[in-house]
């Protein structure tokens, strides 16, 4: 893993950046007319200056990553898609938003 890669989560942008960054808290989605089945799993990053980002895994990928992550894991993700929030409630601070 090439240091000089790396993002901060304040410096994201939608371009193609690499991010590193720890799971302080991970929650599951239940799939909204089966709880039985997942439709995300939900965490909030943290990196190293303690800027934080909300994040997800969709369904799709779940069988893939839900072995590998769990909360106080640091995790790299590369190449992350990175969405604009669009909500009126705010989770955290971030120009992203």
């Amino acid at each position: 893993m090439d240091e000089k890669n790396i993002t901060l989560i304040d410096n994201l942008n939608i371009q193609k950046d690499d991010l590193l960054s720890r799971i302080i808290r991970l929650w599951s989605q239940p799939l909204f007319k089966d709880p039985e089945q997942l439709y995300s799993i939900e965490m909030i990053l943290m990196d190293e200056e303690g800027n934080k980002i909300h994040a997800n895994v969709i369904q799709k990928w779940i069988p893939k990553f839900k072995k590998l992550i769990h909360e106080g894991a640091v995790i790299f993700i590369k190449n992350p898609t990175i969405a604009r929030h669009v909500s009126k409630y705010k989770l955290i601070d971030n120009t992203n938003n």
